[in-house]
């Protein structure tokens, strides 16, 4: 389970990737100013398939 901490991270960086689509990681890390926003949209993209664009 993640700590309080990282949860507020990660509520950020979905927060940037719902506004401004799936830009490149380091774009969202730079806006939200997130050092580790890479390695969280990774895991978010690794544990839950995460896509911001319809499937088939």
């Amino acid at each position: 389970m993640l700590i309080q901490k990282e949860t507020l991270k990660l509520s950020e960086v979905l927060y940037y990737l719902q506004r401004f689509g799936d830009l490149n990681p380091r774009i969202i890390g730079a806006i939200s100013r997130i050092k580790d926003a890479e390695k969280l949209i990774q895991w978010l993209r690794n544990r839950y398939h995460y896509r911001l664009f319809p499937c088939c």
